[in-house]
């Protein structure tokens, strides 16, 4: 069973199940692979350029929670959810 739906039935294009087996990581390490070579992206799969990304997708996400009480927090996630629905 693949992890990853490709058919252009769903929303996004890929859909991820949850691994029954440990064998199964290796289905999620080639479907992330074959996402990767479709976009070309290979070329820029570099420890430089990989740790810069995670730098920044970090720090986006830590902007959401910025200046934010605990109980205002709970929310953002929620909120952020529905935003991007409703763009």
């Amino acid at each position: 069973m693949p992890m990853w739906n490709t058919s252009p039935s769903t929303s996004a294009g890929w859909v991820l199940s949850r691994p029954k087996h440990m064998s199964d990581i290796q289905h999620l390490i080639d479907a992330l692979v074959a996402f990767r070579d479709e976009r070309d992206w290979a070329q820029f799969h570099d420890s430089k350029n990989l740790a810069a990304a995670i730098g920044i997708e970090a720090g986006e996400l830590n902007e959401l929670f910025l200046w934010k009480t605990i109980k205002e927090s709970e929310g953002v996630a929620f909120n952020h959810r529905r935003n991007a629905r409703l763009a």
